[in-house]
């Protein structure tokens, strides 16, 4: 796929969704940004240690979740609060 048609594309989609394929980008690039070669495995990635507050705070997201697994709010919902409440959705 080449520039053009990719940005064709970018552009049909609804603004929300644009938005969300940015951040998607953003995703990709952050993650692979270092990577000298084009071919991309695993062992290629930069992987950087998490610090143990992130660690913490994931642990007990994740311990949040296992004993309340039918209080997930799906992306769709949350975007729907933010948009009601802030206007906007992050």
């Amino acid at each position: 796929m080449n520039t053009l048609s990719a940005f064709e594309r970018f552009t049909a989609l609804p603004e929300n969704l644009q938005f969300q394929a940015l951040e998607y980008i953003e995703f990709l690039f952050s993650k692979y940004v270092n990577i000298k070669s084009e071919d991309v495995t695993e062992k290629s990635v930069n992987t950087e240690e998490l610090t143990p507050d992130l660690k913490i705070f994931l642990e007990n997201r994740l311990n949040d979740y296992r004993k309340n697994p039918d209080k997930v709010m799906l992306p769709e919902e949350m975007e729907r609060l933010l948009l009601q409440k802030f206007g906007y959705a992050v």
